[in-house]
C-alpha cells in the first residue's frame, strides 16, 4: 500500500535515487516511485505503473518530463508521466544515466562511465533538453546518489565511502568536497536536508560553512 506525503507539492530541485521521489521542476502534485515493477506514479488519487523502465529521477522542462533510467538512459514523457519513450542518449559511451536536475532554466544530467570507480559526467542543456553540452567532470567516489540544488548551489552524495557529500556554486562546473558523508537529499521550504554521519540531521546552505545541525 502506497501513501503520498502530505508536504509533496512543496519539494522541488531534488532528485533522490531511492523509492519515492517527485519531479526537480515545477509539477504540483505528482509522486513518483521507484519500485521492481518500474516507475509508480501517484497522481492524487491513485497509483499507476507507467513503464517498466529503472527511472530514478525526474526533471521537469517547459514541455515534457526527462527521466534518467539508469541502463536504459534518458527517457522522455510529454504527458506528465503516464508514458514514456527513448530519448536521445547523450554519448554513446556511458553505460548509465544515473540522476537528473532541473536549476531554473538549465536540466543537468548525470552520466556514468563502467571504469573503477565510475567516472561521473555532467552534461547540460539550455533549451529543455533538445541539446547538451559537457560540463564537467565530477569527483564523486562512486555513482550519483542523490543531488540538489538551492539558489544556484548545487550538492551531490555519491553510492561509496558512505555517501561522499560534494558542493558546487558555479553550477557543476567545479566541485568541492565538504568532508561530509550524507545519504539522500532532500529539497523542501527553501531548504536543503540530509542525513550526515556523526552529526545527525543537517540543513544545507546555499553559503559556504553555513550549514545547520538539527
Amino acid at each position: 500500500t502506497f501513501t503520498t506525503p502530505s508536504s509533496a507539492a512543496d519539494l522541488h530541485d531534488t532528485c533522490l535515487y531511492q523509492n519515492l521521489f517527485v519531479p526537480s521542476g515545477e509539477a504540483d502534485g505528482l509522486v513518483f516511485a521507484h519500485s521492481a515493477d518500474g516507475l509508480m506514479r501517484w497522481d492524487g488519487t491513485a497509483w499507476s505503473r507507467v513503464t517498466a523502465s529503472p527511472i530514478s529521477s525526474i526533471a521537469v522542462t517547459e514541455d515534457a518530463m526527462l527521466g534518467a533510467a539508469g541502463a536504459d538512459r534518458l527517457l522522455r514523457s510529454t504527458d506528465e508521466g503516464r508514458s514514456w519513450s527513448a530519448y536521445p542518449t547523450l554519448t554513446d559511451t556511458a553505460q548509465w544515466t544515473t540522476a537528473i536536475l532541473a536549476v531554473g532554466d538549465r536540466v543537468l544530467v548525470f552520466e556514468e562511465f563502467s571504469t573503477y570507480p565510475p567516472r561521473v559526467e555532467l552534461y547540460r542543456s539550455l533549451d529543455h533538453g533538445a541539446t547538451w553540452s559537457y560540463l564537467s567532470q565530477v569527483p564523486a567516489p562512486g555513482s550519483v546518489l542523490s543531488c540538489a540544488a538551492l539558489n544556484g548551489v548545487m550538492y551531490v552524495t555519491s553510492s561509496f565511502h558512505s555517501g561522499a557529500l560534494l558542493r558546487s556554486a558555479d553550477g557543476g562546473v567545479t566541485w568541492t568536497a565538504t568532508g561530509y558523508q550524507a545519504d539522500e537529499l532532500e529539497t523542501t521550504n527553501g531548504r536543503i536536508f540530509t542525513s550526515v554521519a556523526g552529526v545527525g540531521l543537517m540543513a544545507l546552505s546555499d553559503e559556504r560553512g553555513h550549514n545547520d545541525s538539527l
